[in-house]
């Protein structure tokens, strides 16, 4: 079990707790190292640039990766152009398979609430469907990002890793994977979606 660091060192730690009370024996091992000087990669202006600075973020860990079947634990995919580098760089160390599992729901509507995704048609999902996380859509989507497998954590699974709460002013936003805003989306945000 390999994280996509730093993010998801957490999310592949408790992957790997639960296969192991499942009886599936598994380790965590750092496959990638991060260069803790180089910043968010998705939110970069342009494809050249996002390539640049995932070559320079990530250093894949031969020795782990090469001639053995791995699985790679990241949070989210966005709009998928950091995902399909990184895993053509971890290609590079020749794994013999590569099994990526998301510890989120995938994303199906834009954040009007500060992350850089303000639009639909940049999303990942939207490039291959409509948003209904159909299987053929999801096979769309490992195909273009070119893993072995693809595996989003369900909505209630996510729901279910996180404390709840009696009182509803304490319950999470799920808008970016459910198109549930908190606070209506006003007529001006919508048509900057549609204009962009």
């Amino acid at each position: 079990m390999v994280s996509v660091p730093d993010s998801s060192n957490t999310a592949a730690l408790g992957f790997v707790r639960e296969r192991n009370k499942m009886g599936k024996p598994g380790r965590f091992e750092h496959g990638l190292i991060r260069n803790h000087y180089v910043g968010r990669t998705f939110i970069q202006p342009g494809i050249h640039s996002r390539e640049i600075k995932v070559r320079s973020k990530y250093n894949v860990v031969r020795g782990v990766l090469q001639d053995r079947p791995m699985i790679l634990v990241d949070d989210s995919i966005v709009r998928g152009t950091t995902a399909k580098m990184l895993i053509k760089l971890v290609r590079e160390a020749d794994p013999k398979e590569i099994h990526l599992h998301i510890s989120s729901p995938p994303i199906t509507n834009p954040c009007f609430y500060g992350m850089d995704f303000p639009t639909k048609r940049q999303l990942l999902t939207h490039m291959f469907g409509e948003s209904d996380n159909s299987p053929e859509d999801l096979e769309k989507i490992r195909e273009y990002i070119g893993v072995d497998s693809l595996t989003y954590l369900s909505m209630q699974g996510l729901l279910n890793s996180v404390p709840q709460f009696e009182n509803e002013a304490c319950s999470y936003c799920t808008a970016c994977f459910s198109g549930d805003y908190p606070i209506p989306v006003t007529d001006a945000t919508t048509d900057k979606e549609e204009n962009d």
